[in-house]
């Protein structure tokens, strides 16, 4: 069996700028932007608990904010 060479390649990852509105109720919609996001296939979380996406483009996520505070991730 001969060997080969695989090459795995991955975009850049995403990278939150910023929140709009930086803060809220739980449910409230809420713009999470910045770059590189994966429209369909992107989850958000804040502080680790998973947001609702409700729609998203490679730089605009809009979600429904859970409970809880922290960090936001998109991946």
């Amino acid at each position: 069996s001969g060997g080969g060479l695989v090459t795995v390649s991955y975009g850049a990852a995403p990278h939150v700028t910023g929140l709009l509105p930086t803060s809220g109720a739980v449910s409230s919609l809420v713009q999470v932007v910045g770059d590189n996001f994966l429209p369909g296939s992107t989850s958000v979380t804040f502080g680790g608990v998973p947001a609702q996406v409700q729609s998203c483009t490679t730089t605009v996520c809009n979600v429904r904010a859970p409970s809880g505070t922290g960090t936001v991730s998109v991946g």
